[in-house]
Order: C-alpha cells, then sequence, then structure tokens
C-alpha cells in the first residue's frame, strides 16, 4: 500500500518552532505531508460560524479555529476524492514504527470497515486495547470511544460523515468529542490502533499547548508519563 496523504493542521505565524519539528521529523520518517494551514482566526468568519458552529462555542477563538482546521482537512479529502488520509496536529510525534505499522493498519481497517470510519493512532489519552482482546498480527480494534484527535486516519466516507453531521448538528464541543457523539449517534466507527504510533507533544512537554483544556491542564508532563507507564501496564494486565 502506498503512503497516505497525511494532513498537518498549522498556524503559520508563532508557531515556527513546530513546524521545524514537523519537516524534521517527516525527513526521517521519509514521509510526503502538506500543510493546512487555512482556517486561522481571521478566517473563522460569520459565515463559517453559521455553517459549522454553534453559538455556544464562543465565536471565532482558538477552539473553534482548530476544529475548523479538521473539517477544512475532510472537505480537502471529499474534494480530492482520496480514499482517506491522516490527520495530525503540529505538535505530534510519530513512533519509530509510524511508517511500518501504519500501511499493515489501513490494509485492516479497509477489510474490518467499509463505512465510515476514523482510526485513532495515538496513545495521549491513555487509553488501549485489553490485553486480552489482542490478536497477534491485528493492528486495528473497535473502540468504544475517542482518543483525543491529535494524530487519526479518516476515510473518505468518515470526511463526508463528519461534514454532513457537522452541516446538520453544528459543533458544540470540541472536534473529538464531536467525533465520541458521532460514534455514540451510531454515524462513525471508531477505531483504535494497537500498538499506538503517534503521541501528542504538548502532553510530553515538547511543546506548550495552544488548547487548555481540562484534561490538559491536569496532565502535566510528569503526570503524563507516570499515568502512561501505569495506564500501559493496568491495560497489559487485562
Amino acid at each position: 500500500m502506498p503512503q497516505p496523504n497525511i494532513i498537518v493542521l498549522h498556524v503559520a505565524c508563532g508557531y515556527e518552532a513546530r513546524a521545524r519539528h514537523i519537516e524534521s521529523m517527516m525527513q526521517r520518517h521519509g514521509l510526503e505531508f502538506e500543510y493546512m494551514l487555512r482556517g486561522d482566526i481571521p478566517q473563522v468568519t460569520p459565515q463559517v460560524l453559521d455553517k459549522y458552529f454553534c453559538d455556544s462555542f464562543g465565536g471565532a477563538n482558538a477552539y473553534t479555529s482548530c476544529s475548523y482546521k479538521h473539517l477544512l482537512a475532510c472537505e480537502r479529502i471529499v474534494a480530492q476524492n482520496w480514499s482517506g488520509a491522516v490527520i495530525m496536529e503540529d505538535d505530534a510525534v510519530l513512533f519509530t514504527r509510524f511508517g511500518t505499522l501504519l500501511p499493515q493498519a489501513l490494509r485492516q481497517l479497509d477489510t474490518a470497515c467499509p463505512g465510515p470510519a476514523i482510526l485513532s493512532l495515538e496513545d495521549t489519552r491513555l487509553r488501549f486495547v485489553p490485553h486480552s482482546r489482542r490478536r497477534k498480527g491485528q493492528l486495528v480494534y473497535p473502540g468504544d470511544r475517542d482518543r483525543l484527535a491529535g494524530c487519526y486516519y479518516i476515510n473518505r466516507a468518515g470526511a463526508q460523515a463528519v461534514l454532513d453531521f457537522a452541516r446538520s448538528h453544528k459543533l458544540d464541543r470540541p472536534i473529538d468529542t464531536f467525533h465520541r457523539l458521532m460514534l455514540d449517534s451510531g454515524l462513525l466507527n471508531y477505531w483504535w490502533m494497537q500498538p499506538a504510533i503517534a503521541t501528542q507533544g504538548s502532553f510530553t512537554g515538547l511543546f506548550p499547548s495552544s488548547l487548555s483544556t481540562r484534561y490538559s491542564r491536569l496532565m502535566t508532563p510528569l503526570v503524563w508519563r507516570l499515568k502512561l507507564g501505569y495506564r500501559k501496564l493496568l491495560y497489559r494486565l487485562r
């Protein structure tokens, strides 16, 4: 399987260190990618807000901008008629086996789920497949909830489903929990990759978080690393 399309969500002005990180990392992995530079706060116009967001989201701000960039990435997948794409935020950190394991996982995803699907690639949310459910050679497992939206693969049917639901329902929450709402509504199949092949540098301490959430405020880099080790052990015993 050829390398999937990769879209990196990025704010060009003021986040140059993240761009250097992404470009260096992609070069090391031998991966091609494109930036999604559209959707910065000034581009979250009243028309965009009316199209995709509820008033409760609070107008044009960092949260609507981040979610809008995810939606713009979905628009690109659909417009280009791609089979899907990896969508990642610009603090994503790819693990060593990203390039070798991802193509295998996507083949398994295509077989397991021809419908609208997201495959979570990251460990940031500290949720893993219990050891008792893991099977040798199997990389893709049904997930029962979201695992954040720092690095995931979405197929074309999934991208179209997200856009359709965003237009009809309107976003009243961040994009990761919006994915969870679609999962709970039976509109999107959510899958976890095991092992995870990416994480978010905002949690490891590589970068300060550009979005302050309750989860990120509680997870200092040291606390996150300690919990990561504990949760991996916990899921291994399940």
